[in-house]
């Protein structure tokens, strides 16, 4: 017998949990420690390295207020929430509201940032984010969702991008990273294969903030590159055509910390390598074109690797 439990409160912290009886949809997250899956979630996450605060750094509390200005914030009656409306997102939680605002304003950066690079069309999307500042109540919502120990993680059941708002208050390369999931699902139906949708992430969740305020996806990590040059004097890298065909076992199993720097990796090379005879790598990859017919494998695979060790010089 399947049993589906389903509370109907719509904006409690624990609402809309669904637990499927079956398999379920896998769940992209980010997360510390050990995961219970059930079937239910795809990533052992995360992989990256700190990068620097980003957006933050631009978005003063003046600013926030200002873009926010307009924008409507709502309390949910009974459960200490707030529902703010941000022109492309839907964020509710149990922050402050100052920082409910800074989340709003930090997601509609980052969307505007993947919609530039990726050139889709989000107009008659409005995105979801859950953040919550109490840890026993995310922890159980993750939990119940099947995310158990993520930090962060993106339901594509609930199509929600949820975060816990964490001490330091910037949790934006996790939120960068799950609205990248978010927007592959929604504006491309991409879920799969693993090693692009964690590869997009990946490369935008790894950003720098250049002059002017301009968002950049896809900043060096020297420790990954330093991980992935290691893998490669071990033996230990996985060959191209093993990371792009792996299971999601495979994927997220005990190296899964490996198959994140590597499928990160492979898309900054593949951005870095846009050129006029590769004109829109990334626009084919996100609309459903096999690596194969964007360039040949055995020698995609040299070049990144060659890009790998001379990174080191």
């Amino acid at each position: 017998m399947t049993i589906v439990l389903l509370m109907a409160v719509p904006y409690l912290p624990l609402a809309a949990l669904l637990v499927p009886g079956g398999g379920g949809v896998p769940l992209m997250i980010l997360q510390d420690g050990e995961s219970s899956t059930g079937g239910r979630v795809s990533s052992r996450g995360p992989v990256g390295d700190d990068v620097p605060d980003g957006p933050s750094t631009v978005f003063s509390k003046n600013a926030v207020r200002e873009r926010s200005r307009d924008w409507e914030m709502k309390r949910l009656e009974g459960c200490g929430w707030h529902l703010l409306m941000t022109a492309r997102c839907a964020v509710r939680g149990d922050a402050a509201p100052n920082d409910l605002r800074a989340v709003g304003v930090h997601a509609d950066a980052f969307i505007e940032v993947i919609e530039k690079t990726l050139e889709g069309d989000s107009s008659d999307i409005r995105f979801s984010v859950r953040v919550f500042r109490d840890k026993a109540d995310y922890e159980c919502f993750a939990s119940i969702s099947g995310a158990k120990g993520a930090a962060s993680f993106y339901d594509p059941r609930m199509l929600e991008a949820v975060l816990l708002w964490s001490e330091d208050g910037r949790p934006w390369r996790l939120l960068m990273h799950e609205l990248a999931h978010a927007y592959l699902d929604r504006v491309f139906a991409r879920r799969e294969p693993l090693w692009l949708t964690e590869g997009f992430a990946e490369y935008f969740g790894a950003y720098a903030v250049e002059k002017g305020g301009i968002v950049k996806p896809g900043a060096p990590n020297e420790k990954q590159s330093e991980r992935l040059r290691k893998a490669l004097d071990d033996k230990a890298f996985v060959p191209l055509r093993r990371l792009v065909s792996a299971s999601r076992d495979a994927f997220y199993g005990d190296g899964h910390a490996l198959h994140y720097a590597e499928a990160g990796s492979l898309m900054m090379f593949l951005a870095r390598s846009q050129d006029e005879s590769r004109p829109r790598v990334l626009w084919e990859l996100a609309r459903g074109k096999g690596l194969h017919h964007v360039w040949d494998l055995k020698e995609l695979e040299a070049k990144w690797i060659d890009s790998i060790k001379e990174a080191k010089k």
